[in-house]
């Protein structure tokens, strides 16, 4: 969240983005992982604007919630 709102910081003004977070466990595999991102992406992008989305990291759980 700290690397995203430094981001937000040098956004040019009245741009907004959103944000896919997810937690990784260090087992999964790399694609896996990606693939998750992506997911968390486009949910944020629509679920409104300016959101993050956070995905746990353990994939069966699916533990998900929106930041902001």
């Amino acid at each position: 969240m700290r690397v995203l709102d430094r981001l937000r910081e040098v956004t040019p003004q009245g741009q907004m983005f959103p944000a896919g977070l997810v937690r990784w466990d260090g087992v999964e595999a790399s694609d896996d992982l990606v693939g998750r991102a992506d997911e968390a992406l486009h949910h944020a992008k629509h679920h409104g604007r300016d959101r993050v989305h956070l995905v746990d990291a353990i994939p069966t759980t699916r533990d998900t919630r929106i930041l902001a």
